[in-house]
C-alpha cells in the first residue's frame, strides 16, 4: 500500500512540472522553410516564422525543429524538384 502511494505522489509530483514547464514553453509555428545552408558540415535551414515578417527569419539547426519535419520534407522536396529541372535545362543548351 505504501508503495503504490509513494508511486502516485511521485506521479503527481511530475505531472505537476510538466504542467508547469508547458505552460512557460513558448512555441512559435513554422510557415514554411525558405533556405538551407551548411557550414562546417552542419546544416541549418533558414525558417519564416507564421505571423511574423521575413525580416524575423532565423537559421535553425534541425534539431529544434524537431516538431515541423513536415516543413522541412516539403522544402527538401521542392529544391531537389527546382535541381532536377536546373539540370534538365541546362541539358538541353
Amino acid at each position: 500500500m505504501v508503495r503504490t502511494a509513494t508511486k502516485v505522489h511521485r506521479y503527481n509530483a511530475i505531472r505537476k512540472q510538466l504542467e508547469h514547464d508547458l505552460r512557460r514553453a513558448v512555441l512559435y509555428e513554422v510557415e514554411k522553410i525558405v533556405d538551407k545552408v551548411v557550414v562546417n558540415g552542419k546544416i541549418y535551414y533558414e525558417v519564416k516564422w507564421l505571423g511574423y515578417d521575413t525580416s524575423e527569419n532565423t537559421w535553425q539547426r534541425p534539431k529544434s525543429l524537431k516538431l515541423c519535419k513536415s516543413a522541412i520534407r516539403d522544402f527538401e522536396r521542392s529544391l531537389r524538384k527546382s535541381t532536377t529541372k536546373a539540370s534538365r535545362r541546362q541539358n538541353r543548351n
